[in-house]
């Protein structure tokens, strides 16, 4: 009865906060002076990097450059975002103390040239708008903004990753990590717009 309870609790709770915290669309259009660098790391990523790629060019606001990080796809991933037009790099080896996406994140962040920084999945998906409603939200804050996009599910599997998200973001605001240096690092790699509305 009581892990009833607890897990009514969280859920309700879980509800409040992101309701507050939605992020807004904007459909006026926004430029702001920063060139935007998009990085997206992707690991056999054929099917859902098409999508992503189309949907970035449909953006308000143009990227200044838009860079996959191919990091060891057995698939066609590297090809696809060749045919798109965007620069792509392969990642380098894991070196220790590293986990695989952030090191593919840190090293697009290398080869980026812009001003500002969107890191996105690659199995996001976005509205016309999208990058425009972080610029302004990310303005707005003066600072780092991370958001977590739409999730959209079709199979129970799927479902159930509802856990693993919610278990993460527990871990990035959780006030026992506040001084954690290591979290501070990984922040700094993979923050920025970890974001877009639809998330396959």
């Amino acid at each position: 009865m009581w892990l009833l309870i607890i897990i009514g609790v969280g859920c309700l709770s879980g509800f409040i906060l992101f309701r507050k915290n939605i992020l807004a669309a904007d459909h006026e259009h926004f430029q702001g002076p920063e060139k935007l660098s998009i990085i997206i790391p992707a690991r056999n990523e054929e099917y859902n990097l098409r999508f992503l790629l189309d949907s970035l060019q449909l953006q308000t606001v143009t990227p200044y450059e838009i860079i996959v990080v191919d990091d060891f796809s057995e698939d066609r991933t590297k090809e696809i975002a060749e045919s798109y037009g965007v620069k792509v790099i392969a990642n380098s080896s894991l070196p220790e103390g590293w986990t695989g996406k952030s090191w593919a994140v840190w090293n697009g962040y290398l080869q980026a040239s812009g001003d500002i920084f969107a890191f996105l999945d690659a199995d996001i998906r976005l509205k016309p708008n999208a990058l425009a409603s972080l610029l302004k939200a990310r303005e707005l804050s003066k600072g780092v903004i991370s958001v977590v996009p739409f999730h959209h599910t079709e199979k129970l599997f799927e479902k159930l990753a509802l856990i693993m998200n919610m278990l993460g973001i527990l871990t990035f605001t959780s006030v026992f990590e506040k001084n954690n240096a290591k979290k501070r690092i990984i922040r700094f790699v993979y923050s920025s717009f970890k974001a877009g509305l639809r998330k396959s």
